[in-house]
């Protein structure tokens, strides 16, 4: 399935384009890569080979929403993105839009 890394996220309750603390309008890409790069605590025994897989991920999203190019990944990936998204944000409704718009087959 590919991912347009570079559609600008909307806040669920607004509608309005959702902003970084600079003020630049964020991508669906830029949330992945945060919530991928983020240390969390379920990354404390994390091995290299995890940590080698989140680093290729990120790079290849960062390409993908640099060059606003569809971005083609399996469902291990994207399970792991919605994973990544939803210990990385506190927003139900923030983290069900993003879930659906890397898998529109998203449940509960």
């Amino acid at each position: 399935m590919s991912i347009q890394f570079a559609q600008i996220l909307t806040d669920p309750k607004t509608g309005e384009n959702v902003k970084d603390e600079g003020g630049a309008w964020v991508s669906l890409g830029k949330a992945c890569v945060d919530a991928l790069d983020a240390p969390l605590k379920t990354d404390a025994d994390e091995g290299l080979k995890p940590k080698l897989r989140r680093g290729r991920l990120i790079d290849e999203i960062e390409a993908a929403d640099k060059d606003v190019a569809p971005l083609a990944l399996d469902t291990g990936d994207i399970e792991l993105l919605k994973t990544r998204i939803g210990a990385y944000y506190m927003r139900a409704s923030f983290v069900r839009k993003i879930c659906f718009m890397l898998d529109p087959a998203s449940k509960e």
